[in-house]
This record gives structure tokens, sequence and C-alpha cells, in this order.
């Protein structure tokens, strides 16, 4: 039902910045900013948009007088329904500004509304853009709050279920590299989602669960040996464990869907849990990490065609890094600091993987899709997974000309910008994974 030119509609300032959103700390300009935010929208669900406006800067009172802003939050009630419930709230500093993204829970849609403010508390900025994917029907599923594993490392989940009388067949979505949430949330968007919401409008039900090192992170910290282990494979394995158990899923048609980090350890999960279905790799890598790592910091510090000396002291570190993890005689006790931030014990123990030569031995089919307009795990990735699959007779390939990493569509060259602009997963992606998995 939405569209970004409907979107632009509800654009109140001009000048608010856009930013990637970070879970919120005790920093007494983020927690009087979420505040503000928070109490503005509950001024707007109780109709008092007087009160709402009264925290907004001579420029917004302007941009947005009481009557104007009335009129945004009927027209956004009108679409999307009632309103339920304020769901995630994410902040981040941007001086002189704090960033507030808040998601609002209608009984038909989900909406994003992005709240700037000074150091007293003033609102300076307003945005608001529709959070569901235009492909999600909130009324042909509902969500289970799940808990995936056991202590000490239990993960908070969510299980979306088709409604309906079941069983239905699942799909498991494991994260990429770094702390994600359920969500594996980027600036506003949130791509586990779209596809968690999209899939199961389609009838496949699926779920989505917190990092071990997002909910864990300084117990993680503390581990004597951390590995892609401890990170990743664990918590799949016991999350696809948990779905055998539960009577709305078909226990023999349970998925796994990768996505970037989580793509290149598809044959590692494979290979803790054999009785999986079937893998799904969104932008997987099929090289050595630290190589991406590399060509990834090659690519931003040369985005705008020239490299400053603080990019090129980048540079030279990024290459004594990589240089570090690939030395035969790499000592257990490097700094992280010396290692992209990850034990010696994490690199080692990815010495010698090649994803792609792995899954050559796997049983399961395979559906590997890949945006042409990723950085951070290219196209060359993709010829590494198509030419040691070649003689696969189950395994389904594709490549998507606009789409970026994160399966968002877009235009020209890619940036890390670009992922802080409202948007969906792409529709004919989840069109194309619920196919697959009908075919099964």
């Amino acid at each position: 039902m939405c569209c970004f030119a409907r979107l632009r509609r509800y654009l109140l300032l001009v000048a608010l910045v856009c930013v990637a959103v970070a879970r919120c700390g005790a920093d007494e300009a983020e927690t009087k900013a979420t505040q503000v935010a928070q109490t503005f929208i509950t001024h707007c669900t109780k109709g008092e948009y007087t009160a709402a406006a009264s925290a907004f800067d001579a420029t917004m009172r302007t941009a947005i007088p009481v009557p104007q802003l009335q009129q945004v939050w009927e027209g956004i009630t009108q679409q999307a329904g009632a309103f339920v419930a304020l769901q995630d709230t994410h902040c981040q500093r941007v001086p002189p500004y704090t960033v507030i993204s808040v998601i609002c829970q209608f009984n038909k849609q989900a909406w994003g509304v992005i709240v700037a403010c000074d150091d007293r508390g003033t609102v300076s900025g307003l945005y608001f853009y529709p959070d569901t994917p235009p492909y999600a029907d909130l009324t042909k599923f509902h969500e289970v709050a799940v808990t995936i594993g056991t202590a000490p490392w239990a993960l908070p989940g969510t299980l979306t279920v088709p409604n309906g009388p079941g069983p239905f067949r699942v799909v498991v979505l494991v994260h990429g590299s770094g702390a994600n949430d359920r969500n594996e949330t980027v600036g506003p968007n949130k791509p586990f989602r779209d596809l968690a919401w999209g899939l199961a409008t389609q009838g496949i039900a699926v779920l989505r669960y917190e990092k071990r090192n997002y909910t864990h992170a300084a117990e993680c910290a503390k581990l004597p040996v951390f590995t892609v282990k401890e990170e990743t494979i664990d918590d799949a394995v016991a999350a696809v464990a948990l779905l055998r158990t539960r009577q709305e899923i078909d226990g023999r048609n349970i998925y796994v869907l990768g996505h970037s980090l989580g793509g290149y350890l598809v044959p590692r999960i494979a290979q803790a849990d054999g009785a999986i279905s079937g893998f799904i790799i969104l932008a997987g890598a099929a090289r050595p990490l630290e190589d991406i790592i590399l060509e990834q910091n090659d690519y931003f510090c040369k985005l705008d065609g020239k490299v400053t000396d603080d990019e090129q002291r980048v540079l030279t570190a990024a290459h004594a890094g990589a240089a570090r993890i690939k030395d035969p005689a790499l000592p257990l006790d490097t700094p992280a600091a010396q290692l992209f931030n990850a034990p010696a014990c994490y690199w080692l123990d990815l010495r010698g993987y090649q994803p792609a030569e792995r899954a050559k031995t796997l049983q399961q089919p395979l559906l590997i899709l890949q945006g042409k307009r990723d950085y951070q795990v290219t196209h060359d990735d993709y010829l590494l997974w198509s030419a040691a699959l070649a003689t696969r007779p189950n395994v389904t390939m594709k490549e998507y000309d606009d789409l970026n990493h994160f399966f968002l569509p877009g235009k020209g060259r890619s940036t890390p910008a670009e992922n802080e602009q409202p948007g969906h997963v792409d529709v004919h992606v989840v069109e194309d994974i619920a196919a697959w998995i009908a075919a099964r």
C-alpha cells in the first residue's frame, strides 16, 4: 500500500540527517531525547497535537504547524489502523543532535518515527515512514516469543507463524558479522524482519533471534576461546532444534538462511546438523574474511576518488592486519586490536576454510542469491560459488542488478549512506525464496 513517493509527503524537515542507529546508552542527552520522542508519539496517539508540538523549535513550528501535524498523524492511522504499541527505540548522537528512531505498531502496519533533538531536548527534525513492507499482510500471520538455547547463552527470538492449522515449513535466519539484533537492523532498515513478514504472508514460518554477541556481549568478550562456533553456529543449530519441538512447524521442512557471514558458514552449520532440509545463502562470502575486510576498507577509502592521509593510515593498518592473519606463525596471544578486533583463535579456526569447496559435499538443496551492487560481498564471491557448484543438480543461483548487500534496491554505485534511507528487502527476493521452498 505504501511506496516511497507517498512517503515523501511525510518528510517534515529538510535538515534531518539520516544516520545508522545504535542501542541507546546511559548518556544524558540520549536519555532526554528518547523521553522527548516517546512523549511526542504518546501525545499524538491521544490526539493531543498541541502538546505534541510544544517540544518543536521555531523552524519546526513553521514547517509543521499543529493542524498539519494532526493531518499527518490521522493520515497514517487511516492507512495503518489504530495505534497498538511502541516497539523498538534506537538512538545515535550526531552533534549537535541526538537522533531517535521509534517503531510504532498499528493494527495493520508498522510505521517508523525519526525524531532529532538538540541538547536542550527541543525537537529539530521529524520524519515518518512506513515500516511495513508493501508485500507483508499483518492479518495473515502472528508472532510468538521464543527462547533459543539455554543458560548462560539463552537468546530471545521471534517465531513468525502463518495463521491457520499448519504445520508450516520454516526458515531460520542466521545473521551476518557483528553484533546484530534479531532484525539485522541497519539504520532504519530491518532486513530480517522484512523477510519474516514477507515469507509468513506467503505461508512460510520464520524464526529470527538476537545474536549471541549482541545479547551477551560482555560474556563473549571474557571467553578464552571465541570462534564462529560460539558466535554463530551453535545458536543456529539450537534454533533448528527448537523448531523440531514446535507443533505448528513441519519438522521435515526446516531451512536455514544465512546472510553474509551466516551464508559463509552454511557448510559448517550443515556439518553440525545434517538433517536440515536445505540452505539459502544471501550474499555469502566465498573468500577468506580477511581478504573481504581488506577489500571493503579499500572501497571505503577510495569511494570519493581520492585517499587522504588518514585514509591511507587506515589502509596501511588493514593490510598489516590481513598479513598477520595469514602469517603461518600467527601467535595465539596476538592482540585482537591488531586482527580486525577478533582474537587470534577466531582466525586460526577459519584458516583453510573454503565454503564454496566445502559446499560441494552437501546433499541438501541450495539457493544462492547475490545483489550486483553489493560492495561488501561481491560478484567475485558469487562466481566462486558458481564455479564450485556447477556440477551439482540441486543448486539454484540468481543475481539482482539493483540490490545491495542487504538486498535493498538502489541505483548507481552503492555506498554506506544508502542503508540509512528507509527501505525494504526487494519483493523479488522474498518471492524467489518462497517459490524455491514451495518447490522442495
